[in-house]
């Protein structure tokens, strides 16, 4: 069973692997709670890193093209760090 804390009013969102509580001020979860199966544990695959969008939030989901500027700053910033190191 998810905790959640009584002094927010997260959105509680339930899928087959996890529980999270959405916090649309931030626009993401606060908090998350992964339900570990012996399945899970024997899995020999990896964590894929493709975004999807969450249907069960009610006041619509990110986007990747949200993240994409993101992305691209960040890219550039690590590009000018390196640069200026050297």
């Amino acid at each position: 069973m998810a905790y959640q804390n009584q002094n927010f009013k997260d959105e509680v969102i339930t899928h087959s692997a996890m529980i999270l509580g959405y916090a649309e001020k931030f626009e993401q979860a606060r908090w998350v709670t992964h339900i570990i199966t012996p399945d899970i544990v024997k899995a020999s695959f990896g964590r894929s890193n493709d975004f999807r969008e969450d249907d069960k939030v009610s006041t619509g989901s990110s986007k990747q093209e949200d993240y994409f500027l993101i992305a691209y700053f960040f890219y550039i910033s690590v590009k000018i760090m390196l640069y200026r190191s050297n």
